[in-house]
């Protein structure tokens, strides 16, 4: 089968300084992740992590979603494969959080629209995480079966209180941009 991958789209902004733009590119599929961008991503940020030309990175969605998580119909494909590349596929994303985290230039998720699954833990790895009114986070795992990945449940829960992060994993529930400023795990909503 074929499962749309997308693609990760890297440009450098800004007059002030070189900011390097990585966009999740594939709007067709609200910019659902796969193994193609885990590995684009990677090395997207580890050129930009290893350039002196770049001074920040920021992470963003083409259209209007920042990101859906990992790919569904690829998931469910995945069941029927091997265990090995079952882990591969997390592997990569996981690779890829371990990346973004390891960056020594500041990453900013720059999320519209929803962030929701791997899509959230990929904002959450980000060192800042700007959002528009309009964003909608949600660990969607409870919905579709799956335990959270991509160091989603790690990081909500050095951020934010047990029974809070219980909620949010257990009940599946979107949470807005806004209660997420007030929490503290949005720097700023625009």
């Amino acid at each position: 089968p074929h499962f749309p991958s997308g693609e990760i789209t890297a440009s450098t902004l800004g007059e002030q300084g070189p900011i390097k733009l990585l966009t999740l590119s594939n709007p067709g599929a609200r910019n659902a992740l796969g193994p193609s961008m885990y590995a684009a991503g990677i090395e997207a940020i580890n050129q930009a992590d290893s350039s002196n030309d770049v001074r920040a990175v920021i992470i963003t969605g083409e259209g209007d979603h920042f990101c859906a998580g990992g790919n569904l119909q690829r998931l469910l494909h995945n069941r029927g494969q091997a265990p090995e590349v079952q882990a591969q596929s997390i592997d990569g994303l996981h690779a890829w959080i371990e990346a973004i985290r390891a960056c020594r230039k500041p990453v900013i998720a720059a999320v519209e629209g929803a962030a929701a699954g791997a899509g959230f833990s990929l904002a959450l790895a980000c060192d800042l995480i700007v959002a528009s009114r309009a964003s909608i986070f949600v660990m969607a795992y409870s919905s579709v079966g799956l335990s959270p990945d991509g160091g989603g449940s790690w990081q909500l829960a050095r951020h934010l209180p047990r029974q809070l992060v219980t909620e949010l994993l257990l009940t599946g529930e979107r949470v807005t941009a806004q209660r997420l400023h007030e929490l503290g795990v949005v720097n700023q909503v625009c």
